[in-house]
Order: structure tokens, then sequence, then C-alpha cells
């Protein structure tokens, strides 16, 4: 779904900027909590492409869906991206760029799924069995 040539130049470009500034592991977590929130709220998407609402209003929306503060590297970003026309492709632009921070930073994403609740002391083994099979990279875990 993150795949297109278009969102991948723009994440790659937010990635050096972000880095750029110092901000990259932040971005990183407010392009994640951008894309959990077009999962989550339906109307997201449909309120940013929506050609009515004014530029600002949409960045305001986006900023308030990501975490993000105003005036920081993904606020401009935003800016960038509506005044292009591509904001029915943010969604796979946050996506890349967490593709590429987690390749660039070493980390390995993994979802631990299990047919019923499991003791904390039962994830913890798996989550140290599972670290060390990467080799040195970072673990980022889902549950």
């Amino acid at each position: 779904m993150n795949d297109g040539l278009i969102p991948n130049r723009y994440a790659k470009a937010l990635y050096a900027y972000a880095k750029e500034q110092g901000a990259a592991e932040s971005v990183y977590g407010e392009t994640s909590r951008l894309a959990g929130s077009y999962a989550v709220e339906s109307g997201l998407a449909k309120a940013v492409e929506n050609p009515f609402l004014p530029l600002a209003d949409k960045v305001n929306v986006l900023l308030a869906a990501s975490g993000a503060a105003p005036g920081k590297s993904l606020d401009r970003f935003f800016k960038l991206v509506l005044s292009h026309g591509r904001e029915s492709m943010l969604l796979q632009m946050a996506l890349a760029y967490g593709k590429l921070y987690r390749k660039e930073n070493g980390i390995s994403q993994v979802e631990i799924a299990t047919a019923s609740e499991i003791p904390e002391s039962d994830l913890k083994k798996i989550r140290n069995y599972v670290q060390s099979c990467l080799g040195g990279r970072k673990l980022e875990c889902k549950e």
C-alpha cells in the first residue's frame, strides 16, 4: 500500500529534511500517529481531500491527527504536499516515511499475535528471543 513513486519521493525528501533539522525521530512518531489516525477515523481522508476546506484548516486537521507542532518539520511538509495537490497520497507518504526511517535506523517491526492473553513474563521471553535473532537491530514490537 505504501509503494509508489510519488509517496516514496516525498517520504525521502521529508526524511532528509527532518534528519537535517534533527527531528527524524519525532517525525517518525508523528507520521505513525497520522497513519493510525487514518486507520481509526474514516472521515480524515474526506476532510483533507475536500476542495472546499481552506488550506489552513486542512493543515490544522493534519497537525491534530499527527500530534505535530505548528511551525515544525511536519507542518511545513503538510503545506508543501497540500500546495501541490497531493493530499490523497498523505497516508502512503506517512507509511513510506516509517518504512524508510526503520530501514535507515536498523529497526525491525514485529507484531506478536496470540490466540489468547498470555502473561507479561511470557511476552518478555518472546521479545528477548526475537531480539536475539535480529543480530543487533532494534526491535519495535506491536501487540
